[in-house]
């Protein structure tokens, strides 16, 4: 449950975790109303820099998980709020896990953004 860890480092903003669980070879598609942007695991990784720079809550609400062949794959909302409880954020995500050779890695991200409060 490879997915479980990554949401444990998210929430705790432990960047060095996260780090662990990207696979080298991770596809990030982020969609917006008016845009659609594709990441590699480098440009990934300094989103999770970026926001983490600021002490945050961040919320995740599991709706879905499923299997297939090796695969994980979790649907979830996630949402990140202020020191002050003020919603920043808001996503609906696909996460995909498969075995590596470095074992359970994050794959693919899905994410919806831009979502109403």
């Amino acid at each position: 449950m490879a997915y479980v860890k990554l949401l444990t480092a998210w929430k705790n903003q432990d960047l060095s975790q996260i780090e662990e669980i990207l696979a080298p070879e991770l596809h990030a598609t982020f969609v917006s109303h008016d845009n659609i942007v594709i990441y590699n695991m480098e440009r990934v990784n300094q989103i999770f820099k970026d926001r983490f720079s600021q002490l945050q809550e961040w919320t995740f609400d599991v709706h879905y998980r499923a299997h297939r062949a090796d695969q994980e794959i979790v649907a979830s909302t996630i949402t990140r709020e202020d020191e002050e409880e003020n919603v920043l954020e808001r996503a609906f995500t696909i996460l995909t896990f498969a075995p590596t050779s470095l074992g359970q890695q994050l794959i693919r991200i899905h994410m919806e953004t831009e979502l109403d409060h």
